[in-house]
């Protein structure tokens, strides 16, 4: 980053304001300077905003601010403009809406949350059932019994695992999300081994996915994005797919757009171009 922020000074020496020109110097400078007395980054990372503000008459004053984000950064970026960039740390102040993960079949479970934009994994693990075996006779049907008491056994700790990390937080859960591959999750859900305040929590229909991992959840995700429609990971690309649809539209010439005007009365129909 020091690397970086020399060669931004150094360019910034093309600057043809003179004032200009000197408040990006000693922003650059005090920026170098700032970073340099951080031995490592924090845990989520850190902003610095490095400028200076009009106080009128024509004077300026330094100003500077280090932020260290309640939640983790995900991307490196540098910015000079005439105003601070604070979009990411706004996607931070309000409390994203929250959704409970579950991908499951009989050998493994992986919980997580949805937080925003972010997939944590909360808790993962791997069953003791036994795979079925071709012998027949009595010893076939003992440890078939056998198979589906383990099975039962891994579906009560999956729900308590659910119990201990979602109903803390239920009133903040906005539902729970449910899949994996195979009618096992069909099962677990029928049986209603989640308790009951959870239970009711759950997505309708359920998900399959080809994992029950960490990228189980992602697939899960992505497929629930019908499911999560007014949710802000997936309101992006709706509304990069509405953009697309409406450039088709200009494609195709001027259309007709109803609507009401402002004041009472009768609706009013007007053209309008994309």
């Amino acid at each position: 980053m020091l690397g970086y922020l020399r060669n931004e000074y150094a360019q910034s020496s093309n600057i043809k304001s003179r004032t200009t020109r000197k408040n990006v110097m000693w922003a650059i400078d005090s920026l170098s300077n700032r970073v340099r007395a951080f031995k490592e980054p924090p845990p989520h990372g850190v902003a610095f905003f490095v400028g200076s503000k009009a106080v009128g008459a024509d004077k300026s004053e330094p100003v500077t601010f280090i932020v260290e984000p309640p939640e983790p950064f995900n991307t490196y970026l540098y910015r000079c403009d005439s105003t601070f960039y604070l979009e990411p740390l706004r996607g931070m102040v309000h409390e994203p809406e929250s959704w409970g993960l579950i991908v499951m079949d009989r050998a493994e479970v992986t919980v997580g949350l949805l937080r925003g934009k972010r997939i944590e994994t909360l808790r993962n693990r791997q069953s003791q059932v036994p795979s079925k075996h071709g012998r027949g006779g009595q010893s076939a049907h003992r440890f078939e019994r056998m198979i589906e008491h383990a099975a039962h056994e891994f579906f009560v700790r999956i729900a308590e695992i659910a119990a201990e990390l979602f109903l803390p937080m239920k009133d903040q859960l906005k539902g729970i999300l449910l899949g994996g591959p195979g009618a096992t999750k069909e099962y677990f859900y029928n049986e209603h081994y989640l308790h009951h305040e959870l239970q009711q929590k759950v997505v309708e229909p359920l998900f399959d996915t080809g994992y029950t991992d960490e990228y189980g959840l992602k697939e899960m995700v992505e497929k629930a994005t019908q499911t999560l429609h007014g949710l802000e990971l997936t309101e992006e690309k709706r509304l990069i797919q509405r953009l697309l649809v409406e450039v088709r539209r200009a494609d195709q010439g001027p259309r007709r757009v109803r609507g009401s005007p402002r004041s009472s009365g009768p609706s009013s129909s007007a053209r309008s171009t994309c």
